[in-house]
């Protein structure tokens, strides 16, 4: 009878009951967790912010701030001296250095890895002494704080790595890092074990111990969060369907996570301009958006207003994405353009989706769409490991023929033109997933970068998107929120339109045990 009325509980009050005021236990919808590698970990990016620091971190706003720098200076634009946080420690005790910044720089800008493209502009990482760490990069590049900024930029113990180089990162090994939770284990189908770093600079976390644990689907950890054996579930990559499956009451703020499709234009027949313009024309994105739900918006510049707001004012955006070239939902525009393509009779491909619970769903909806355009699909559901490798393999004409992409917005818009439309990146894994390539884009991104000031910027990136909006090479779908899942038994943190983007570090950091 206990035992039933437990469970009864437990589905009143999802997440709610089972837990310890001291332990967090927090589900990510993946295949495994099987390593905290920055490199090779295949899911669960919030994990490594919670493990490990970076130079920078962002603000409850969303804005850039000191990490493990505490200052830097910009004697010139190619060059960033940054000075380190005195008294930062590993989880050993041993003091942080800038042996080990450089060491986990260069590990992850030159080793072949999913942050390769983010790296193209920095061309060296020095230690000046041991609390300063210079940055040269080959051209100005306004975006480089947002990359060291980003998980991408994990800062690791160099003795460490150098005594476990084989095994770095692997279940049993682990890591030695600063970050708000120390890693105790890690095992890649029950997940893993951490605890609060007493001595972290940021303040020990509120919460002792955090348990994580993979599940392959959306429904899986929705039922075990409605079962009260979670307490928090971030990312949601479905929310409307976890909330269904879990009862639970959803955390949400205003967000910016981007869903697009992406269109390989080195491939027939995605090649061919008139069949990718057809292909926008076809979708009807309202209904998309309606589909994914959770406040989900459709949006039209491939740069959305927030991510724009660093370089121009919210007028002059507006108008900006006002003026570029509307694709509304018509099927007979599609029809016509198909007409005018080297593909006039049938319009085939492959359309390939990892198995994330909402990324199947769109695709099938999008296939029944543009089928009516005569654009027939196959649609390939991919498991996570799967997709992973398939938008490893890097080289153009490898790449996937259409996918659905999703991306966390940045605050700095050359992270969406480098890594969607510049055309060094067409080869390179995890990047330029479109393998777009033209000269004049190529231009404006440098110009976006290397122009310092605002107005010379937001000048470059509203000639990019016009280009990109007049090419096709990715199609905007809509905007999602940043959603999370937690239990009334904790306090929620201050997610913002970027806490993805950047060490959501420490969202778990953040939480409290509710009073």
């Amino acid at each position: 009878m206990a035992a039933l009325l437990a469970a009864c509980n437990g589905a009143e009050k999802p997440g709610a009951t089972g837990g310890r005021a001291d332990l967090l236990r927090w589900g990510i919808v993946a295949d495994s967790l099987d390593s905290i590698d920055p490199l090779t970990l295949t899911s669960g990016n919030n994990l490594l912010a919670t493990v490990y620091d970076a130079l920078l971190t962002a603000d409850p706003k969303g804005q850039l701030a000191p990490g493990l720098a505490e200052s830097w200076d910009t004697p010139d634009p190619r060059t960033y001296i940054f000075h380190l946080r005195k008294g930062v420690t590993f989880w050993d005790g041993t003091g942080m250095t800038s042996a080990d910044v450089v060491a986990s720089l260069d590990y992850e800008r030159l080793a072949p890895s999913p942050y390769e493209s983010l790296f193209v502009n920095v061309k060296d990482v020095t230690a000046r002494d041991a609390n300063t760490v210079v940055v040269t990069l080959k051209q100005a590049d306004s975006s480089v704080l947002s990359l060291l900024a980003s998980v991408g930029a994990s800062i690791f113990q160099k003795k460490f790595y150098d005594e476990h180089k084989a095994d770095f990162g692997k279940p049993g090994t682990l890591t030695m890092a600063t970050g708000p939770y120390r890693l105790d284990r890690l095992n890649p189908t029950e997940g893993a074990d951490l605890t609060a770093n007493p001595d972290w600079w940021g303040g020990k976390p509120a919460i002792q111990r955090v348990s994580v644990k993979p599940f392959k689907t959306v429904t899986s950890a929705a039922l075990a969060y409605r079962s009260g054996q979670l307490d928090a579930a971030y990312p949601l990559a479905d929310p409307r369907a976890f909330a269904a499956s879990s009862k639970a009451k959803l955390v949400k703020v205003p967000g910016c996570k981007q869903t697009f499709m992406s269109l390989n234009t080195q491939v027939a027949p995605w090649d061919d301009v008139h069949v990718r313009r057809a292909f926008a024309y076809a979708l009807d994105r309202k209904g998309l958006a309606a589909a994914e739900g959770d406040g989900a918006v459709t949006y039209d510049s491939l740069f959305p207003a927030q991510v724009l707001a660093k370089v121009a004012d919210k007028a002059d955006i507006d108008t900006m994405i006002g003026s570029l070239p509307p694709y509304a939902f018509d099927v007979s525009k599609a029809k016509e353009e198909i007409a005018k393509s080297s593909h006039p009779g049938s319009v085939k491909g492959t359309f390939e989706v990892p198995d994330d619970g909402i990324r199947p769903k769109i695709a099938q909806a999008i296939a029944g769409m543009v089928a009516k355009a005569g654009i027939e699909l196959d649609v390939k559901v991919l498991s996570e490991a799967q997709y992973t490798q398939r938008v490893g393999e890097g080289a153009a004409k490898k790449k996937i023929q259409l996918t659905i992409q999703r991306l966390d917005c940045s605050e700095e818009p050359n992270t969406t033109a480098s890594y969607l439309l510049d055309s060094s990146q067409a080869d390179i894994a995890y990047a330029n997933y479109a393998a777009y390539s033209n000269p004049e884009a190529d231009k404006l991104v440098n110009a976006g970068i290397s122009t310092a000031d605002r107005a010379g910027r937001f000048q470059a990136y509203s000639a990019l998107d016009k280009l990109a909006a007049q090419d096709v090479p990715y199609i905007p779908l809509y905007l999602g929120e940043n959603v999370l899942a937690l239990s009334d038994s904790f306090t929620w943190p201050e997610l913002n339109p970027f806490s993805s983007a950047y060490g959501p570090a420490a969202w778990v950091a953040q939480v409290k045990p509710a009073s």
